[in-house]
C-alpha cells in the first residue's frame, strides 16, 4: 500500500509504521532524508499523532533518528552499524538452526524443500529481488524452526536492516548465488539429521561468509 492509498482508508498507528518502515527498507525514503510530519500528516490523511506513534517505532529499531532543530530523519547505516549486525546475526541463526535440529522431528521438512528448490532454479539468475525473496523465504522459516519466538523476531529484525545495507550498496550485485544455495542446504540437511552442533555451525559461518563477502565488495 503506498502512502498516496493511506488517505483512502481508515489508518490505524500500526499500519502508517508499516507503510513507512517498508519505505525505508526498500529505499523510498533515503538516509538522512527528513520526515516532515505535517506534510506526511495531510499526504497521509491521518493525524500526526498517529504519525509521532509511527516515528517512535521506527525510531526505537533505528531506522529514524530524531535531530535537534531538524526533527526525524531516516538513519543512515555505515559500515561499522552493519558489521555489529552480522556479528549479532550469524550467532542467532546459528541459535535458530540449532534448536531446529533439536526438534527436527517436529518441523515442516515439505516446507524447508519447497523453498529450496526456489534458489536453484534461479541460481544462474542476476535479478537481486528474486534472489533475496528466495533466502529470505529460507531465513524466515528457519527462524520459525527454532520454536522460539522472541529469537525469530529477532532475526528477522537484523536481516531487514541487512537487507537494506545491501539495496543501498550493491543495488545490482546478486549476492553469492550459488554458494548460498549450497549454504542453505547444508544447514538444512545438518537440521533434518538433527545434529545440533553442525547445524549451529553451519548457520553461524553461513553468515559470517555473507559479511567477508560484503567487506570484499566495498574494499
Amino acid at each position: 500500500m503506498s502512502m498516496r492509498r493511506l488517505a483512502e482508508h481508515p489508518v490505524l498507528g500500526e499500519k502508517i509504521y508499516r507503510v513507512l518502515r517498508q519505505s525505508i527498507l526498500q529505499g523510498k525514503l533515503r538516509a538522512g532524508q527528513r520526515l516532515r510530519e505535517e506534510e506526511l500528516a495531510r499526504r497521509m490523511g491521518i493525524t500526526r499523532t498517529l504519525l509521532r506513534e509511527a516515528f517512535r517505532k521506527l525510531e526505537s529499531e533505528d531506522l529514524a533518528v530524531r535531530i535537534p532543530r531538524r526533527g526525524v530523519v531516516v538513519a543512515d547505516i555505515s559500515e561499522e552499524k552493519v558489521g555489529e549486525i552480522f556479528a549479532i546475526r550469524s550467532v542467532l541463526v546459528g541459535l535458530a538452526a540449532r534448536l531446529a535440529a533439536r526438534r527436527s522431528h517436529e518441523l515442516d521438512h515439505k516446507g524447508f524443500r519447497r523453498i529450496l528448490a526456489e534458489p536453484a532454479q534461479k541460481a544462474k539468475s542476476c535479478d537481486l529481488d528474486r534472489v533475496m525473496v528466495a533466502s529470505r523465504k529460507f531465513h524466515r522459516l528457519l527462524a520459525k524452526a527454532s520454536g522460539n519466538t522472541k529469537l525469530e523476531e529477532m532475526i528477522n529484525v537484523l536481516r531487514d536492516h541487512i537487507e537494506r545495507f545491501r539495496r543501498l550498496t550493491f543495488p545490482s550485485f546478486p549476492m553469492r548465488i550459488e554458494e548460498t544455495v549450497k549454504e542453505h542446504r547444508g544447514i538444512y540437511e545438518a537440521i533434518a539429521q538433527g545434529n545440533e552442533k553442525l547445524a549451529e555451525q553451519l548457520g553461524r559461518e553461513h553468515i559470517e561468509r555473507s559479511w567477508e563477502r560484503y567487506i570484499e565488495k566495498i574494499h
